[in-house]
C-alpha cells in the first residue's frame, strides 16, 4: 500500500504515513459496518378507554384565561392615569 499524499510506501496497519504524517485510509469491511435490520415487531395499537363524566366539562366551568394578565394591569393603569390628569385639570382650572 502506498500514500495518496507522498507516493512513500505504508506498512501494514499504519494509521499514518511515515514519511508525510497524512492519515492512512482504512480499508473497512463493508459486512462489519452495515448493521443486519432487526426484525420488525408489530406494535399492537392501544384500545380506546371509556371518557367518564368525571373527565368531561362542566357546563359553567370557567375557562382559564391565561396572559390576559399583563393587558389587564396596562389598561388599568391608563386609565387611573387618564383620571388622575382629568381631576388636576378640573382642579386647576377652577
Amino acid at each position: 500500500m502506498f500514500c495518496e499524499q507522498c507516493g512513500a510506501p505504508i506498512p501494514e496497519g499504519a494509521r499514518f504515513c511515515e514519511q508525510c504524517g497524512a492519515p492512512v485510509a482504512q480499508e473497512v469491511d463493508v459486512a462489519l459496518v452495515t448493521p443486519a435490520e432487526p426484525e420488525a415487531t408489530p406494535v399492537p395499537e392501544p384500545e380506546p378507554q371509556p371518557v367518564h363524566d368525571s373527565q368531561m366539562p362542566r357546563r359553567g366551568d370557567a375557562v382559564p384565561r391565561t396572559g390576559l394578565l399583563p393587558v389587564r394591569l396596562i389598561i388599568g393603569t391608563l386609565i387611573l392615569l387618564g383620571l388622575a390628569f382629568a381631576a388636576y385639570w378640573v382642579l386647576a382650572n377652577l
